[in-house]
């Protein structure tokens, strides 16, 4: 998995996975074995800043490692932890699949962190009478009298262009996870995802909770339920439960966009590097899409329109690929010089569709488990949620959570 370690985007940053842990013991029995774990992709700090945070001659810190060492990582760290279990306390009773708006994530910590190291250092520079001057004899004139002996050419590197962005924009532009503030941190790339994946499962096992004692469903100890959810309507059903308490949970669950999110949530934990989920199928993927886009641009359903030559059809004889180009022509949302490609892009997927057959293509249909202590993964190496915490902490016992904590 490739990564800039210096300006990492908000949502893609290197993940802290411990702080989403359920802390609930697990038996072996519930655990999805991982047969094909993810490759490592490690950053540790430099050997020279290593070695400049061991060096016993540098007598005096510079205003970088003195900011550093007042920062409190553990004290943010907790706070984060906090902030994400009290979310998940008031999660709701409704299936939301996307719960970014409430995650306070690794970026967000580390955005902040070093938002206000940069902004302390450049109070300290604007005490002088040429800030950029200050600033760059700083990092790069080794016979200043405030010279940042102890840093590394690369985190000096770093500190002069993040405190230059600070000074002239009021904000750093990015993460830069080898600045000196997270000197013996070890951080993992395989862990991108999964913090937020496993916090969207602890919300979603919430809601689901929260939906079935609000209908007054109770399931008895250790009982597992299925839940199955079929693509285009998003009706969710149930098994593995006596017919009246299945059409109870049933009811309950099949409100608003429950199904809907309910799908897209099985799909993200279903989906990603090393999961190997057998229900995620190309022809599924293929008319998911095909169905969204006629039904978002066109406003129609795929499923009812007649399917020949090659295309589909309306009931009064027009081609879904002349009525999806006249609506790329029309739009004020796809740029110009994107149009030719759009409508490439669409007549590709129905002739792709349409030269095998609608009814000869599987539906992709998702299905995940359900007991009272939240939802299982099925057919995939590896789950969340309440069968993650064994190979979660195992993988990334390194990881940086764990290391501050």
């Amino acid at each position: 998995m490739a990564f800039n370690i210096h300006n990492i985007g908000r949502r893609n940053e290197l993940s802290l996975i411990d702080l989403l842990f359920n802390k609930k013991k697990i038996g072996k029995n519930e655990m999805i074995k991982n047969t094909n774990l993810l490759k490592r992709d490690t950053v540790n700090i430099s050997s020279e800043a290593q070695a400049l945070s061991k060096m016993q001659k540098v007598k005096t810190a510079s205003s970088n490692t003195r900011i550093d060492q007042s920062i409190d990582l553990k004290a943010c760290i907790e706070n984060a932890q906090k902030a994400n279990q009290e979310a998940i306390a008031s999660a709701g009773d409704e299936i939301n699949a996307n719960n970014s708006k409430v995650y306070t994530s690794e970026s967000d910590v580390y955005k902040s962190l070093l938002t206000e190291k940069y902004s302390q250092l450049v109070k300290e520079a604007k005490t002088h009478s040429n800030p950029e001057l200050y600033i760059e004899r700083k990092y790069f004139d080794s016979s200043s009298g405030w010279y940042a002996s102890d840093l590394s050419k690369e985190e000096r590197n770093i500190a002069y262009r993040s405190e230059m962005e600070m000074l002239r924009n009021g904000k750093i532009g990015g993460v830069a996870m080898r600045d000196s503030l997270f000197r013996g941190v070890t951080l993992h790339a395989d862990a991108v995802t999964a913090a937020e994946t496993e916090f969207n499962r602890q919300m979603v096992n919430s809601q689901i909770n929260n939906i079935l004692k609000k209908n007054g469903i109770k399931l008895a100890d250790g009982q597992e339920l299925s839940f199955k959810v079929v693509p285009y309507t998003f009706e969710i059903t149930v098994e593995g439960v006596d017919e009246d308490t299945k059409w109870k949970i049933e009811k309950a669950l099949n409100v608003g966009a429950n199904g809907k999110n309910l799908y897209n949530h099985i799909r993200k934990s279903a989906t990603g590097e090393g999961i190997a989920s057998t229900q995620i199928t190309e022809e599924g993927i293929l008319k998911n899409r095909l169905y969204n886009e006629v039904s978002n641009t066109l406003g129609l359903d795929i499923r009812n329109l007649n399917e020949r030559n090659g295309t589909y059809y309306t009931d009064s004889g027009e081609n879904i690929i002349a009525l999806y180009n006249k609506s790329v022509d029309e739009s004020n949302t796809i740029q110009d010089e994107f149009k030719s490609a759009a409508k490439e892009s669409f007549a590709k997927l129905v002739h792709q569709i349409s030269s095998r057959g609608w009814i000869n293509m599987a539906d992709m249909i998702l299905s995940i488990n359900y007991r009272e202590s939240g939802l299982i993964d099925k057919y995939q190496n590896y789950g969340f949620g309440s069968t993650s915490k064994e190979w979660l902490e195992s993988r990334f016992k390194t990881s940086t959570y764990c290391v501050m904590l």
